[in-house]
């Protein structure tokens, strides 16, 4: 069976499938599906910073099996500085316009220069309500 997707950024992903016959296979999926959870819900904001400014404040509550995806701009060598404030058990992910750069389960804090100019995105996700409060800077 073939399943035509969109031509774009790929990644590869491997399948095992158990019956009669094991196989294991590797498909080339798109890298936008890549950070957008199917079964979460999944809430999208831009970060936008005042006039003058260079970071940002964000302070929500999250539900549980919920998403939030944070888009900000930046530019190849700029410095990215993530802070994530949270009581409980979190994952914060951090992804370049092309692919993800990097990922830790109840890790808090994050701090590179950016590879390319594009939208990243910060994710935070968690199976459990929460409040939080996420600092980004880009300097």
């Amino acid at each position: 069976m073939k399943i035509k997707l969109p031509v774009q950024r790929w990644m590869q992903v491997r399948v095992l499938m158990m019956g009669a016959v094991a196989l294991l296979t590797t498909i080339d999926v798109p890298a936008q599906y890549s950070h957008r959870s199917p079964d979460r819900i999944t809430v999208e904001e831009r970060i936008r910073f005042t006039d003058g400014r260079s970071s940002a404040v964000i302070t929500k509550i999250i539900r549980r099996g919920t998403t939030h995806n944070y888009i900000l701009r930046g530019r190849a060598g700029q410095t990215l500085s993530v802070a994530l404030r949270v009581k409980g058990r979190t994952s914060l992910t951090i992804y370049t316009p092309t692919d993800r750069i990097w990922e830790a389960d109840g890790v808090t804090e994050w701090s590179g220069a950016l590879p390319e100019t594009g939208d990243y995105t910060i994710q935070i996700a968690t199976d459990n309500t929460t409040r939080y409060s996420l600092e980004s800077r880009v300097e």
